[in-house]
This record gives structure tokens, C-alpha cells and sequence, in this order.
């Protein structure tokens, strides 16, 4: 058994949260005590609340009286697991450093997906769902500046933005404004009118910002991946419903072609509209979309914010099933587009599970280690000591171009706090120690201002398993269950599977109560030789009728595979080839895993008996389960088990259903 499967069937078939054992002020009749350990009482309600954790039978059509037998058979395996956690605990393993090692990486791989789970898909959700009730009509100015940037690059593209801000908020047009504070990218301005989106449609940074502006309203210069932007939100309305939409797609060359190709498309327009030709005739006939043209032209699902605003502005005032625009230039080419169906939700749920979905396309969504430290610092009460920081920072100004090394730093300022989280302070000293750790620090030239949230960052992700244990119970509890069955694995491993293997002299006296017990069948030993196809599989047999030993085939001839093996049933395909052939002979060739292949006898050896070496791991097998049994025994014994099966009835049973 390894490691991994007992600790499988530990957490998952025996796994006992750290539930109360004390009696409550139910009724004892109600919740009996059906049994005892280490002079600690177990109520059914406990045994009945572990079970089922831990049952996996979900047939609804479960008896009572089928139930109480699952719970009398369950009793005896909880009650002897309660007894292995009284030994360990008494013999110090829940104080075993590698155990809580083992805990520690434990608690820490499963937080981050923890959170994920049970709060922040939660939250990024219902966040979401309030987002895509309405859309924005937004523009920004956008200034490209790489993470990292020295603070005084930064700190110039703030003060340009607010300038534009300024210039924006005194009468001057946005858009206008956007042309020449904002960056390009291909000769194109990054910023300007975005048109209208809803919520998912831009990074989170981004949507925050937007959705908090009331309209008309500018916001402050803020950071994205892309840079830093000031947005300008123009109007706020309802969302728009998808529409499914099939077009006719008309590419346009150049600029000058423009009107020959919007004569086409009307062409094919009127034959459409006169009924000359059907919807798939037009698309056949007409469109230059090799992607949709297949499918008679449809593109799906269509809404604000995907598309450019220039398409997107004519389709979404598409009114009724079937109808069609008249052609029309959107940047991409020219179109003609049909509506083909507006979505509709038969209720709330099926629409919360659509933006569900997509949600987990988002990169908020993969992303979410970033949301989760932003929970878990709000959940910390974290305090930022700015001043500290600003002294600090004031002698890396004055130090630019030079080495952190040589910053000298007064010892009451480095000892001066800089952060607090979840009761614990942290001094200007460990920030320095974190900027060594996780920096360039050649040159104070590299320092960011970014270094402080990254540093708040780093610590609230070292507090993330204390957090989430107090934030979430049941977290606690799996945790605990962990613990549990790592314990229960070593104290196991100690005195059943590692003791049985030392214990040699009672291994051999099982072996020698019935030596004959242990015992080789017929055995054939043979190779099996395969090949991609039959031709080649032929080469390597001529080669080995000329005298190549078996094990060389496999390098002479490219593709062909040799493995050794034994087997002793030969009763069933293709094992039963073996038993005509002698010792050096060659099968038939048959097909074995979709290769052609032969066996090659290497030798038959009679049955016999084992000697207590060949045995060895036969015997131990056997001892194990004795072995355990004994202690067990021991373990009732010393800490005073007992079990009350009688009281689990169906009476009792039924009551704990139905509270």
C-alpha cells in the first residue's frame, strides 16, 4: 500500500474531522453514546456526521434499516481510528517536524484554491453579474509605461495625465485630447472613444475604474497592464441583449474601392430583397468570409464591446428575427448582416451559469492569486507606516546611482515600522532584507515605488494559511483531517509496516508453520518481440535465425521492441502460445497492442516450492495483518475502548434524518 493511497483512504474512508466529543443538551436517548475512548465519549451524532463525510453511497433509495447496518459496520473502524489518534498523540507524532512539514505545503497548496472556491469565484461573480446589467459609452487617454519604471518616469506620467485631465475638466474635447497625450502603437493612438462595453470586456483594473465614474466624470490617472490611463465616461444605459448574427462579408482592397464594393453588396442586396435569391445563395455567391461562409455565414453571438463600435452600432439595432441591414462599411470591410435570434434566458439561474462561464474564461478569473492577497489584506487590517517609508525613500533620491550597500541608513529608522498585518509588525530592516531577496539591487536607479505593494504583497501571502483558517471553518477542519491521516500513516507505518519488516524472527516462524504454503506455479519465462509492422517484425526474426541473441534485436533493426518477461497462467490469449514451445522457439505472429509480435520461450521452470527468501514478501503481507491486530488489541486495551452497537437502531437513526 503506498503512501498516498492510505492517506486516500484515511482522509476520504476513515478521515475524523476534530469534532466536539462533549454531549450537548440533546437528548441521550436521541444521541446515545455508542462508544468510548481514552475515557472520552462517542455520541452517535458524531459518528453519524462522519459517516457521512465520508460515505460514498449516494443511492437515494437507502433503507433505514440498510443505513443502520452501514453505521454498525462504520463503528468499529471509527472507533479503532480514534484509538491510533489517542496513541499518537500521547507518543508526540502531531509535534513530528516532518509531519508538519508535510501539513505545512499541504495548507499552503490548497489556500489559493480554497479562496478560489469559496469566496472569490463568489465574489468576481456577483461582481460580474451587476457589471453585465449595464454598459458604458467610455473613452481614455492611455500613456504606455512598462512595470518597473523609475519613479521619476512615473511620476511624469502622472503629472501628464492630470494636465490632460485638467485641460478636459476646463471644456476641451476628450477624444481630442487623447490624440496627443496618449501613446501609439503603429503609427495608431492607444487611447480615444472605446464605445460601448459591459462587464468582462476590459481588464479588471480598467472595468473597476469605469464602472465606479458617474457620467460625464474623468477619474484620476490609474495603472494597467497596458500603462496609465484617465477614462472619461460619456453615458450609462442598460445592457444590451446578444444577438446571433449571419453576415455577407465584402473586403475592401483600398480606400478608393470602396464605393465599387458597396455596389456589389447592394447588388447581391436587391437580389436578396427580391427574392431571386435565398439567405445561403447571397452568402454563396457574394461573401469573401472563408470562415463563416460554411456555416451561410453565421458569426454567433454578437454584443457591445467585442467588435468595432462601427459594426457593432448598426447590428445592435437589428429589431426583429430574420431582417437584414442594408450594406454598410465597418472598418473591416462591408457587410451585410441578418439577424438570426435574440437571447433570451428561461430564468436567472441559467443566466448566472452563462456569465459562470465566461468568467472562467477571464484572466481575473486565472488570475486570481492577486485577488486573493487583496482579500486576504483587507482580511489582516493591515496599517501602512508612510512616513517610515518616505524617509527611507528620501535617502534613496538623495543615493540614485549607487549601491544599496552604501546607503547609510540610521539604525532607529531601520528598526522603525513599516507595515502591520494580522497583529505582527514588520521594520523598515525587513523590507531591506525582502529588497535584497527579490530585487536588482546593483543600483538604487532600479527602486520602484511598486516595491511597497509588492512588499505588502509578499507578506500578506506568508500570512495566507493563519488567514484562511480563521476565515473559513471548514478550511480549519480539512486541515485538521490532514493532519489526522498523516499521523495516522506514520504512527501505522511505525508500528505495523516498517516493524514487520525487522521483525525477521517471527516472519520466518509463519514461513515455517507451512513451508509448502508458499509455492511457484509453472512458470514461462519468454521475450516478446514486437514491431510496428509485419515487414519489420520479419527482419528481425531472419536475424535471429542466424544467430542474434534476442536482446540485440531491438539495436539492429530500428522500431522493433524486445521485453523479458514471466508469466504462470497460460490458460488465457495469447498466453496460451507459450505451452507449444520449447525452449528457443519462435510463435506465430499475432497482434498485441495493435503491433504485430511473437514470443520468443527463454525457458519453462516447474512448479516448486519457495525457499524463505523467494517467499519473503508473501510472508510479510501475511504478518502485516497479524501484526496490526496485535496492536489494535493493545490500543483497545490500553485505552479503555468500548462500543455500544446495540444503541445504533433504526430509531436512532431516523431521528438524526429528520433533525
Amino acid at each position: 500500500m503506498t503512501r498516498y493511497y492510505f492517506l486516500f483512504y484515511s482522509l476520504i474512508i476513515l478521515v475524523i474531522s476534530a469534532c466536539s466529543s462533549t454531549q450537548n443538551s440533546t437528548d441521550k436517548t436521541n444521541d446515545p453514546v455508542v462508544g468510548v475512548v481514552n475515557n472520552e465519549s462517542i455520541y452517535f451524532s458524531e459518528l453519524f456526521h462522519q459517516f457521512n463525510r465520508t460515505s460514498i453511497n449516494s443511492d437515494a433509495d437507502v433503507t433505514l434499516d440498510s443505513l443502520s447496518n452501514e453505521l454498525l459496520n462504520f463503528l468499529p473502524l471509527y472507533i479503532d481510528y480514534k484509538a491510533k489518534l489517542a496513541s499518537a498523540e500521547q507518543a508526540g507524532y502531531f509535534n513530528d517536524n516532518e509531519i508538519l512539514q508535510e501539513l505545512n505545503q499541504y495548507e499552503t497548496q490548497t489556500a489559493f484554491p480554497y479562496w478560489l472556491e469559496n469566496k472569490v469565484t463568489e465574489e468576481l461573480l456577483d461582481e460580474l453579474i451587476q457589471r453585465s446589467d449595464f454598459e458604458l459609452n467610455a473613452s481614455h487617454i492611455l500613456i504606455n509605461i512598462p512595470e518597473g519604471t523609475s519613479p521619476a518616469d512615473t511620476i511624469h506620467t502622472w503629472n501628464k495625465l492630470i494636465e490632460a485631465r485638467e485641460k478636459a475638466i476646463n471644456g476641451e474635447d476628450f477624444d481630442s485630447l487623447s490624440t496627443v497625450y496618449s501613446s501609439t502603437q503603429m503609427g495608431r493612438s492607444m487611447g480615444g472613444p472605446l464605445g460601448f462595453f459591459s462587464g468582462g470586456w476590459a481588464v479588471k483594473a480598467f472595468e473597476d475604474v469605469a464602472y465606479s465614474l458617474n457620467e460625464n466624470e474623468i477619474s484620476m490617472p490609474f495603472r494597467s497592464q497596458f500603462g496609465y490611463h484617465i477614462i472619461k465616461l460619456h453615458e450609462i444605459r442598460p445592457s444590451s441583449t446578444d444577438r446571433l448574427l449571419s453576415h455577407v462579408f465584402l473586403r475592401v482592397p483600398s480606400e478608393d474601392q470602396l464605393d465599387e464594393v458597396l455596389e456589389q453588396a447592394q447588388k447581391g442586396y436587391d437580389e436578396y430583397m427580391n427574392g431571386e435569391i435565398d439567405w445561403p445563395n447571397f452568402v454563396q455567391n457574394y461573401s469573401q468570409d472563408a470562415q463563416s461562409g460554411p456555416m451561410e455565414g453565421r458569426i454567433g453571438w454578437v454584443n457591445y464591446g467585442r467588435y468595432d463600435p462601427r459594426f457593432t452600432d448598426v447590428v445592435m439595432k437589428i429589431e426583429n428575427q430574420g431582417d437584414i441591414t442594408k450594406p454598410f462599411f465597418s472598418g473591416y470591410g462591408v457587410h451585410v448582416v441578418r439577424l438570426d435570434s435574440i437571447k433570451a434566458y428561461p430564468n436567472e439561474e441559467v443566466r448566472k451559469n452563462e456569465i459562470l462561464g465566461r468568467l472562467k474564461t477571464l484572466p481575473r478569473y486565472k488570475e486570481n492569486k492577486s485577488y486573493t492577497i487583496s482579500n486576504i489584506r483587507k482580511a489582516g487590517s493591515e496599517s501602512i507606516k508612510s512616513t517610515t517609508f518616505d524617509d527611507f525613500e528620501k535617502i534613496v533620491q538623495a543615493n540614485r546611482g549607487n549601491s544599496y550597500s552604501s546607503l547609510s541608513v540610521p539604525t532607529d529608522l531601520l528598526n522603525s515600522p513599516v507595515y502591520e498585518f494580522n497583529d505582527e509588525t514588520y521594520t523598515l530592516s525587513e523590507y531591506l532584507n525582502w529588497i535584497y531577496s527579490n530585487t536588482d539591487t546593483t543600483s538604487t536607479n532600479n527602486y520602484s515605488y511598486s516595491y511597497r505593494d509588492n512588499y505588502f504583497n509578499a507578506v500578506a501571502e506568508s500570512h495566507v494559511v493563519p488567514i484562511t483558517k480563521e476565515i473559513f471553518p471548514e478550511f480549519r477542519s480539512l486541515s485538521k483531517e490532514y493532519l489526522n491521516g498523516l499521523v495516522i500513516f506514520k504512527i501505522s507505518e511505525d508500528s505495523v509496516w516498517n516493524y514487520s519488516k525487522s521483525d525477521s524472527a517471527s516472519i520466518k516462524a509463519l514461513y515455517d508453520q507451512n513451508p509448502d504454503k508458499y509455492r511457484f506455479d509453472d512458470r514461462y519465462f519468454y521475450k516478446r518481440v514486437s514491431a510496428a509492422n509485419d515487414s519489420t517484425l520479419q527482419v528481425a526474426l531472419q536475424l535471429y535465425e542466424d544467430g542474434i541473441s534476442v536482446d540485440s534485436l531491438s539495436n539492429k533493426v530500428r522500431g522493433v521492441l524486445v521485453r523479458s518477461d514471466v508469466v504462470n497462467d497460460v490458460t488465457i490469449d495469447p498466453f496460451d502460445k507459450l505451452t507449444s514451445l520449447n525452449a528457443g522457439d519462435v510463435s506465430e505472429i499475432f497482434d498485441y497492442r495493435n503491433r504485430p509480435t511473437v514470443f520468443i520461450l527463454d525457458r519453462k521452470e516447474d512448479s516448486r516450492g519457495m525457499t524463505f527468501d523467494e517467499a519473503y514478501f508473501r510472508v510479510v503481507s501475511e504478518y502485516q495483518p497479524m501484526r496490526e491486530n496485535d496492536w489494535m488489541e493493545r490500543l483497545r486495551a490500553k485505552f479503555g475502548v468500548r462500543s455500544y452497537p446495540d444503541r445504533i437502531t433504526p430509531e436512532v437513526v431516523q431521528n438524526m434524518l429528520t433533525k
